[in-house]
Parts: C-alpha cells; sequence; structure tokens
C-alpha cells in the first residue's frame, strides 16, 4: 500500500474512533443530565410536599383561631348586654332617687 493511501487510512481509523467516542461522551453527557434533572426534580416534588404540610398546618390553625374569634365575639355580644342592663339598672336607680 502506497503510503499515501496508508495516512489516508489511518487518518479515517482516527476519525472514526473520534467520532465513537464522540457518541460515547455524548451517551454519558445524556446520562448525566438526566441523573441531575432527576434530582432537581425529585428536591421540587419534596419542597411541593413540605409546603403541602405547611399550608395544612396554617388552615388548621386559622380553622382554630376562626373558632376562638368567634367565640370572643359571643363573649363579647353577653359583655355588652350585661353592660347595657347594668346602665338600665343604674338608671332606673337614679330615676327612683329622684
Amino acid at each position: 500500500m502506497p503510503n499515501s493511501k496508508r495516512k489516508k487510512q489511518q487518518s479515517d481509523d482516527s476519525h472514526e474512533i473520534s467520532q465513537i467516542d464522540l457518541f460515547y461522551k455524548l451517551e454519558l453527557l445524556e446520562g448525566k443530565i438526566e441523573k441531575i434533572s432527576n434530582l432537581n426534580t425529585q428536591k421540587v416534588l419534596d419542597e411541593i410536599e413540605q409546603l403541602r404540610g405547611s399550608l395544612h398546618d396554617l388552615q388548621t390553625k386559622q380553622q382554630e383561631m376562626e373558632k376562638e374569634i368567634k367565640h370572643l365575639k359571643e363573649e363579647r355580644t353577653i359583655l355588652v348586654d350585661g353592660l347595657q342592663e347594668l346602665r338600665n339598672i343604674v338608671n332606673v336607680t337614679n330615676s327612683k332617687q329622684n
């Protein structure tokens, strides 16, 4: 085989090996990207689940506070009514004294 043909064959072989190396490296990179993507996806899913738990806790706390507010409003109404009753008694007593 002449020298120029031999160099051409070596160049073609080298080029073919380079392409195989590139494809192999590309597959490795794709695998790493997928792994990173899956990890990130799992982190996001974990955070979403944690936020759902926090939301549930906040909703429970809100319900408790709404019950407390309702109770305080009822208590206030009773106190206002009692105060009005006392004022009426004072007015009646004052009018009797006069």
